[in-house]
């Protein structure tokens, strides 16, 4: 008898000015997958395969597109390397600079700008080889005073927009698109749960990450699936443009 395969499950980055998406995949148990989504020509580049934990919710990528920000953690290796954060160009997890975080409690980070990196550590940068990148990293003066998680201030950065209801939920609000919704518990490991007002058979409970890109277009992900689709295929109930199948992911 054949086991049961569990789709792998997908996070979204894509560029606040770029149609550039970097796609984190967690295709088992500590192994992960980085890809970098050209949403123009819809290729997709793979990239680094990591063993450990990425945290999605913590990682960033810059405007751009051309650098990702993120948080790992690998306790296989000694105490004082097995958190940081690091910068990379996706979908290469090799660092440019990096830093330790000294602990999960730590890590994650943001680009407040188009030239500015706030990393969540107290550590000093490292940085690797040349220096390709310019970049200003204000160093907090309390990470604990960091207080919202990194994914909330991407959020709000990215023109979302903050509602307390029963968990802490999110829009997007655009006049030209349907709002897309986004619920979670700030408290408990639960999964976020999407919405897209007016379109339920699109965006589902089984959706695992959901965005609009700088063009316009509806990025989701769902059962190992990418689906990228336009204001008009959604309006007309067409099949989305581009369609990715991740689930024959395997580690090399």
């Amino acid at each position: 008898m054949i086991p049961h395969r569990i789709p792998p499950r997908i996070h979204l980055l894509p560029a606040k000015e770029s149609a550039v998406c970097v796609v984190i995949a967690r295709v088992r148990t500590q192994i992960w997958h980085v890809m970098r989504w050209d949403l123009r020509s819809g290729e997709l580049e793979h990239g680094s395969w990591f063993r450990g934990t990425l945290e999605p919710f913590r990682s960033d990528v810059s405007w751009n597109g051309e650098f990702m920000l993120y948080s790992a953690f690998n306790y296989a290796r000694p105490y004082e390397e097995a958190t940081w954060i690091g910068l990379c160009r996706p979908p290469w997890l090799k660092t440019i600079a990096h830093a330790s975080t000294g602990g999960a409690w730590f890590g994650g980070g943001l680009f407040n700008s188009k030239e500015t990196i706030s990393w969540r550590t107290s550590e000093s940068l490292t940085v690797t080889g040349d220096h390709p990148f310019k970049f200003r990293f204000p160093r907090l003066s309390n990470p604990r005073e960091f207080r919202i998680e990194a994914l909330e201030h991407r959020l709000e950065r990215d023109g979302w927009t903050f509602r307390f209801l029963e968990n802490a939920a999110w829009s997007r609000p655009s006049k030209e698109h349907p709002k897309l919704w986004l619920k979670y518990s700030r408290h408990e490991s639960h999964p976020p749960v999407f919405s897209l007002e007016g379109y339920p058979g699109i965006i589902t409970e089984a959706t695992e990450w959901a965005a609009w890109d700088c063009d316009g277009f509806l990025l989701w992900t769902e059962k190992g699936w990418l689906y990228r689709t336009s204001l008009e295929e959604l309006r007309r109930s067409e099949a989305p443009g581009w369609r990715y199948d991740l689930n024959s992911l395997e580690p090399p």
